[in-house]
C-alpha cells in the first residue's frame, strides 16, 4: 500500500484525497471507504 498523506493533509483533507483514489482506481480504496455491507 502506497503511504498515505493523513500525516500531511491533516484530518480536513484526507476525505478528498480518498475519494479522489477511489475514482481512480476504484478497485483499490472504493470498498476501504464503502463497505460492501453498506449495498446489502
Amino acid at each position: 500500500m502506497a503511504p498515505s498523506l493523513a500525516g500531511v493533509r491533516g484530518p480536513q483533507g484526507q476525505g478528498r484525497v480518498n475519494r479522489a483514489r477511489a475514482w481512480l482506481d476504484p478497485r483499490r480504496d472504493f470498498a476501504k471507504e464503502y463497505p460492501p455491507a453498506a449495498f446489502a
